[in-house]
């Protein structure tokens, strides 16, 4: 008996002697100041471990085998190491063993199974894999660790063998090394293999960023920039330090790093464009920066310090604690910075949002390059620009060669872009492409958003320079050239041009400002080529209040006598200009009398007697007035009246382009109600009167129609075929962003369109 209390007592007194042993052992340890390369102080590493993995298995050491060590697990050669490897017998408590711990005693199937997704748990270890996973998993090592539909859970237990080996076993020594960059370089190539795993991204990507800290504090470089994907609530680690080592050695913020970290900061919201157009987010941010802060922006050393703890991933080092104590600030604690950023993305964003929208369509496939034009200015910047916009900036010079307009076919103008082979240019071809080249410098003739009909693929256009943005050349401002220009030249060729009519409207376009005079010489230059039909100035003529109708019907008469004499042929073009513009041709008469030579019907200023018989000489009969010879039907006018009449013309219509343009509709005010009904109506009937609805029925019944076949039921509805169209595809671009009726032959809708105009009818 008393044997048994001796050995107890012995017993009891050596485990007493053993735990104060091994707590004085590890109070030193945690009393020892840590090491730090190059004596630097910067920071303090503490990495508290409670107990190791000696101790949680019973056998042989674990080896960790590096690259390029060969060894057998199972009859698997592995040989791309950066793994821990032990021969063992596993106690009963080893649950606990490491999860990463190869042990090659536990049993391997012969046959290799993937895991189900969940099915081997949320912390998976080694241990606890199933014989045929175990299979898979070393199968997936001794292939190089290329497979990337190996599963996430297997992918995590080689993880956890790279957070032992740099927590526990490598940071402690304090200092950079190979294998610490090849242990790197592997996590990184994990990270762009495996991308749709958020959980593995998410630990993976902390652990990169707290081992490329590291490395920065041990070698005192620089943090290499990355642009990383937003992941996270906060702003990443190595973005963190990189920013604080620039505010702390007082330098500018780059423009890269800016964007870094716009993308990264959770306090600034990034909408559409910045997610759907990221390499255009990404340069036009980059441009504003540059633009507003130069250099780039400076920011002030605050007081916060940047502290880290990283907390690893694997359940067997929960017991590890990691935590860095920077001397650097820590840029994500001010506010004033993200707020300018945040500035600045919201201009870029909104710069972007056309074009992020036009992407987002279905359409945007068939639209190809074209979608180009949609890009703000700041993206085309010589030698910045996509290689299809510089040689379609190097063909636009080419053309005009040293000239300010020039006349192409518009198939030859698109070719030179991006073909479209046998396809016919759609509205939205013509629009994106006119927006290109005026951010380029260029306009063009007819341009479908001023009201111009889709040119066809054979059809003339009229290329120009321009030196200022065409915001300043609105289409109010060009409202009455567009009228006044077709039928001055209607009138000036009805007999031929002359010098003396060409110069009268040439120098009307002096009228306007330097941008629209431009756009109005190319216009005038494409009438020239091909002069406008009555059908067109009918329907444009309906605009005009009567005092502008009055003052080009004064203009008109001016420009058929502007050679001093008025024939047959132009006083029959200017009587059917009159109709249109809802003027008595009557009228004409009475201008032309105002204007006729003095010499000749005893009118005017220069009024003197005729001589009609010499005195003292008998009569015999009745002498008519000499005649100045004058072909037949011509009449001859006064020039000098015609000069006063001219300056009084170009006075007044130079009051009503200032009038027109500054003009602002009123609309009267109606009940809420009532609106909101006639809203409701109008969107029902796409603001369409009854015969317009009835075409687009038609249309959306058979989804293609012979133009022949479209003139039929236009002249069935009393409607110009033309006119039709350009009202159709009006109403329906107001309510959807495109127009429906593609001009060809025969015409056809626009399929997403189509389906969108059926839906508000059902």
């Amino acid at each position: 008996m008393w044997f048994w209390f001796v050995i107890a007592g012995v017993g009891f007194f050596y485990w007493v002697w053993k735990s104060s042993e091994r707590f004085n052992r590890e109070s030193k340890s945690r009393g020892q100041k840590p090491r730090s390369s190059a004596g630097s102080e910067s920071y303090t590493l503490t990495v508290s471990v409670q107990s190791t993995t000696e101790k949680r298995v019973r056998g042989k050491d674990a080896a960790w085998v590096l690259p390029g060590e060969t060894i057998d697990v199972a009859g698997y050669q592995i040989s791309a190491g950066l793994i821990y490897v032990a021969d063992c017998r596993p106690d009963d408590r080893s649950k606990w063993s490491d999860a990463s711990l190869i042990n090659s005693r536990l049993r391997v199937s012969n046959l290799a199974v993937q895991p189900r997704k969940g099915e081997i748990g949320y912390w998976p270890s080694y241990a606890r894999l199933s014989p045929s996973h175990r299979a898979c998993y070393l199968e997936w090592l001794a292939s190089g660790r290329n497979d990337e539909s190996i599963d996430t859970g297997l992918l995590f237990v080689f993880f956890y063998g790279l957070e032992r080996r740099v927590l526990d076993e490598l940071l402690p020594l304090r200092e950079w090394n190979n294998e610490l960059e090849m242990i790197r370089d592997e996590v990184t190539r994990l990270l762009a293999m495996h991308t749709e795993s958020g959980s593995f991204q998410g630990y993976a990507g902390s652990f990169l960023e707290f081992i490329n800290c590291f490395e920065a504090d041990c070698t005192k470089s620089r943090v290499v920039l990355r642009l990383p994907e937003r992941q996270s609530w906060k702003l990443p680690l190595d973005i963190r330090m990189g920013l604080g080592q620039l505010v702390k050695d007082q330098e500018p913020i780059p423009p890269d790093w800016a964007l870094a970290w716009v993308l990264n900061e959770p306090a600034i919201s990034l909408r559409t464009p910045a997610r759907r157009c990221k390499p255009e987010f990404a340069a036009l941010f980059r441009a504003i920066y540059e633009k507003r802060h130069n250099e780039g922006l400076r920011i002030p050393i605050n007081k916060t310090l940047l502290k880290v703890d990283y907390h690893p991933a694997s359940s067997s080092l929960h017991h590890v604690h990691t935590h860095l104590d920077l001397d650097l600030p820590d840029v994500s604690a001010l506010k004033r910075p993200i707020d300018k950023l945040g500035q600045i993305v919201a201009v870029t964003t909104d710069l972007l949002d056309g074009y992020s929208r036009a992407l987002g369509r279905k359409s945007s496939e068939t639209m190809g390059s074209f979608l180009m034009g949609l890009l703000p200015p700041e993206l085309l910047v010589r030698g910045q620009e996509p290689a299809v916009v510089e040689t379609f900036r190097s063909y636009l010079k080419t053309e005009l060669g040293s000239d300010e307009r020039k006349l192409l076919n518009y198939r030859d103008v698109i070719d030179g872009f991006e073909p479209l082979g046998d396809d016919e240019p759609t509205r939205k071809h013509s629009e994106y492409l006119s927006i290109l080249m005026e951010n380029l410098g260029y306009g063009i003739e007819p341009d479908v958003r001023r009201g111009a009909r889709t040119p066809g693929s054979n059809s003339t256009v009229c290329i120009f320079r321009h030196q200022e943005p065409s915001q300043s050349a609105k289409t109010q401002d060009l409202k009455m050239a567009e009228i006044l220009l077709p039928m001055a030249l209607m009138v000036s060729a009805s007999d031929g041009e002359s010098l003396e009519e060409q110069g009268l409207i040439d120098r009307q376009l002096e009228l306007h400002a330097p941008s629209t005079r431009r756009r109005l010489e190319a216009r005038l230059s494409l009438l020239r080529s091909d002069p406008s039909s009555f059908a067109t100035i009918r329907k444009k003529a309906k605009e005009l209040s009567m005092a502008q109708r009055q003052a080009i019907a004064s203009f008109l008469l001016l420009v058929a006598a502007a050679d001093g004499r008025i024939t047959k042929d132009e006083i029959q073009t200017v009587s059917k200009l009159y109709r249109h513009l809802k003027l008595s041709p009557d009228s004409i008469h009475t201008e032309i009398h105002a204007l006729m030579s003095s010499k000749r019907f005893g009118t005017g200023s220069d009024l003197e007697p005729v001589t009609v018989q010499v005195a003292g000489e008998k009569s015999e009969g009745y002498v008519i007035p000499s005649e100045s010879e004058t072909s037949e039907g011509e009449v001859v006018l006064d020039t000098e009246l015609i000069a006063a009449k001219r300056k009084e013309t170009e006075s007044v219509l130079s009051t009503l382009i200032e009038v027109f343009t500054d003009e602002t509709p009123v609309e009267d005010a109606v009940d809420t109600d009532d609106d909101e009904a006639n809203d409701n109506a109008d969107e029902l009937t796409l603001g369409l009167d009854a015969s317009h609805l009835s075409l687009v029925w038609e249309l959306l019944r058979l989804e293609e129609m012979p133009r022949a076949r479209w003139e039929e039921l236009c002249h069935d509805a009393g409607l110009l075929p033309e006119a039709a169209i350009e009202a159709i595809n009006e109403a329906v671009w107001e309510r959807v962003d495109e127009a429906l009726i593609v001009e060809s032959d025969p015409l056809v809708v626009e399929s997403g369109v189509a389906a969108l105009c059926r839906r508000m009818y059902e």
